[in-house]
């Protein structure tokens, strides 16, 4: 292009140049390829697609390039082995969209689209097709129905809608619950079991705040629980949200919550009921939980004075076992009255200060975020689940006494969440560190990427202290806060007396009855540190682990628990 071709596109701007007068012209848009002499068309005669030249194959049935033995199968063929032709094909995409939208009315909540011969909502019919959850009492409840409409139907009667329940404009509901799961098998709802969350929902209906329609279906309800509870473990406060009908006059709650207790066990109680927002969920809307654990003072004795305690109990108590400090056996040669006099010469031990001190020193170590591998099953430190946040880690103030003058230590924790079975090992870790059973170097190796071998503290002692939803109560500060830690509320003084009479109360009594402690100590210091694996390394295999230690960490175990070589 010459210069003057140039300088007639680009002209300076001058003050009578208008920038409308300057046209730019539009870019073109990229053409869509046409078809190449080169192009193939697939010689298939259920295909015949057209082909780019440098295929080996064809894009669509795979069949080679002038073969026209092996022939392929397009996906409009497969789908349709009867209808070839473009025309069928394209009139069945538009069956298979359609069928598509109807199998999802029939998925989860949209199965109330059951529609009888009129094309009208059969409620009866819905029910029948459902099966609710088989942990859920409404299991029995649609048996029941099905039992007896085909009892009507072989003696040609007109079955009776068993359940029928009054529909009331539902609401998002936070509810505050506390129980003590001794007789329970957890939070969760379970096939063959008793579950908190069954006898819930089972008292739900009841209040007519479930209708039949979603009784069993925990997904139509949109249940939520701001903590997973393990068999046998207590809450003062389990959060739960759901969609529920406020069923009493004028919306009154502590009515409905009256009514809710009444139709549950004793060793459940709803605490509070609290209107939230609708999107409100007490699992993702929860900012951190506090659990608490009791402790009896006495396991934290030195190694060496419980270990001497039960050898010298064992020798002269007649119990049938070696002298010797190295046959322990299990838990269970311990008669009853036997268990009873350890308890009682237990139950004199005080914790000194400097003691506390030390099993606070060990708590600190668990604060911040840590790899919790090894205070887990199933997880290796490379899985990146296994790291949690911890806030705080404190031994509360004053021990507590209960009635067979037994001193109790209790500690609480506070992170964001929580591992299988983690509060009890980083207990039994506490434990063993403040009595001198395991060195600070040993404690912290646990946070490294090595395996070991950890014991489990009693689940009799855990219980959920607290949820805490400080981030939503600032959010919808127009709505009522759930804090239940902070202002004296009627909700926290009965929080507060459900946590001391019904669930530390029982604790305690419970292991003057039981000695789920005295057990864990006696086959923790006489079974599991007597095993070549006790805190050691060990080895991640294809077929499991393998806890290895050396000859000569053997020699030593050996010589500090007084075993004669042979």
């Amino acid at each position: 292009m010459s210069s003057t071709g140039v300088s007639n596109i680009i002209k300076p701007l001058t003050s009578s140049t208008s920038l409308t007068s300057i046209i730019v012209p539009s870019p073109k848009l990229p053409q869509k390829r046409g078809p190449l002499p080169n192009d193939w068309p697939c010689l298939n005669p259920l295909c015949k697609a057209s082909n780019y030249a440098d295929r080996t194959s064809c894009f669509r049935c795979k069949t080679h390039k002038n073969d026209t033995n092996t022939p392929g199968v397009t996906t409009e063929v497969i789908r349709n082995p009867n209808k070839r032709d473009n025309n069928n094909n394209n009139n069945n995409n538009k069956k298979r969209k359609q069928n598509k939208k109807d199998e999802t009315k029939f998925k989860g909540k949209k199965q109330k689209f059951v529609v009888n011969s009129d094309e009208e909502f059969d409620k009866e019919k819905m029910l029948d097709q459902m099966e609710p959850h088989k942990g859920s009492h409404a299991y029995n409840l649609f048996l029941s129905r099905k039992a007896s409409k085909l009892a009507a139907e072989t003696q040609g009667e007109e079955a009776e809608l068993v359940g029928t329940v009054v529909k009331h404009p539902k609401r998002r509901l936070a509810v505050l619950v506390g129980f003590c799961g001794k007789n329970f098998s957890g939070m969760q709802m379970n096939e063959g079991s008793l579950t908190i969350q069954g006898e819930l929902e089972r008292a739900f209906f009841e209040c007519d705040m479930i209708t039949l329609e979603n009784y069993g279906f925990i997904q139509k309800q949109s249940w939520s629980n701001s903590a997973r509870t393990d068999k046998g473990v207590h809450a003062a406060a389990q959060v739960i949200s759901l969609k529920a009908a406020i069923t009493t006059p004028d919306e009154n709650l502590d009515k409905l919550r009256e009514n809710i207790n009444a139709k549950l066990p004793n060793d459940i109680r709803v605490l509070d009921i609290v209107k939230a927002v609708r999107n409100f969920s007490a699992k993702t809307s929860r900012d951190k939980v506090r659990y608490q654990y009791m402790i009896p003072s006495y396991v934290l004795q030195e190694k060496g004075d419980l270990v001497k305690t039960f050898d010298e109990y064992i020798r002269t108590s007649g119990v049938e076992s070696s002298s010797s400090s190295t046959n322990y056996t299990s838990f269970s040669i311990l008669t009853d009255e036997d268990r009873e006099k350890l308890n009682k010469e237990f139950a004199k031990f005080r914790c000194a200060p400097d003691t506390q001190q030390k099993l606070q020193q060990a708590l600190t170590n668990y604060v911040g975020t840590k790899k919790y591998h090894n205070f887990t099953s199933s997880l290796t430190s490379s899985d990146p689940s296994c790291k949690r946040y911890m806030m705080s880690f404190d031994v509360l103030k004053e021990p507590i006494l209960a009635s067979d003058n037994m001193e109790w230590i209790a500690v609480a924790v506070t992170g964001q969440s929580f591992l299988l079975h983690q509060i009890r090992k980083m207990v039994s870790v506490a434990i063993d560190a403040t009595r001198g059973a395991i060195t600070d170097d040993k404690m912290l190796q646990l946070f490294s990427d090595d395996k070991l071998k950890t014991s489990i503290a009693p689940a009799q002692g855990l219980f959920l202290d607290m949820s805490f939803f400080e981030r939503y109560s600032n959010k919808n500060s127009h709505l009522e806060p759930l804090d239940w830690h902070n202002e004296e509320t009627p909700a926290k003084t009965r929080w507060a007396d459900f946590k001391r009479e019904k669930i530390i109360n029982h604790m305690l009594d419970e292991e003057s009855l039981e000695h789920n402690f005295l057990k864990y100590i006696y086959e923790h210091d006489g079974l599991f540190f007597r095993e070549d694996s006790a805190y050691e390394v060990c080895e991640v295999e294809a077929d499991g682990i393998t806890y290895k230690k050396t000859d000569e960490e053997k020699r030593k175990e050996k010589e500090l628990w007084g075993v004669k070589e042979e």
